[in-house]
């Protein structure tokens, strides 16, 4: 459970790094998401070398299905992690480049980072107390399909930006990159909190 919490908090704080240096090009952000990437994975390492460990033993008929939920669910987290890490990437290149971004484009990230950001908090509110699983799981959904929806829509958005020649060819292809990556992040919340959501994981997570 601590393990799982804190890698949701620790993917939750790099992906903030990570949108901060996109607004800001803020090096510091950089070098902090790198750093926590590292921690995430060493977390995740650890996890399920002891879940794998766990699974040898003994187990209830219970205790047995978790070890693969719970490692999946990890799986999710450090997944996150990693699209974190290839926000930096893109914002690096467009810094690099010199390309900027329309207030439109970093309106629609902005609203997109904070839907994400929302997500995180459920899943993260799970951990510690499973009996709001059930809620939090549909309003996750919930704002899982609304990132969908959003992000279509600032796709199309661009479309017509670049139609209409408010935006460049270069940074729209990024543009667009960053869109998709918040829109993964957001699948794996949820994919990860799909795998906490049945009555065996809560019990488990309550000891």
């Amino acid at each position: 459970k601590k393990s799982i919490h804190s890698s949701v908090i620790r993917s939750r704080e790099m992906f903030l790094l990570a949108m901060d240096f996109i607004y800001t090009d803020n090096l510091d952000s950089l070098k902090k998401v790198l750093h926590q990437e590292e921690k995430l994975y060493t977390t995740q390492k650890n996890l399920t070398d002891y879940t794998i460990q766990l699974s040898k033993g003994n187990l209830s008929d219970i205790q047995a299905p978790l070890i693969p939920a719970l490692i999946i669910c990890m799986n999710h987290v450090e997944r996150t992690g990693d699209y974190a890490k290839d926000l930096v990437e893109i914002a690096q290149i467009k810094t690099n480049s010199h390309l900027e971004f329309s207030d439109m484009a970093l309106g629609g990230l902005k609203e997109l980072e904070g839907m994400v950001v929302h997500m995180y908090d459920l899943l993260a509110e799970i951990l510690y107390e499973p009996d709001k699983q059930q809620i939090n799981f549909q309003k996750i959904k919930n704002l899982e399909d609304e990132v969908d929806i959003k992000a279509r829509g600032r796709l199309d958005g661009h479309g017509h930006r670049l139609n209409q020649g408010r935006c460049t060819v270069d940074a729209g292809v990024y543009f667009m990159d960053l869109v998709n990556f918040l829109e993964r992040i957001s699948d794996h919340i949820y994919e990860a909190c799909r795998d906490l959501r049945s009555g065996e994981i809560a019990e488990a997570l309550e000891e």
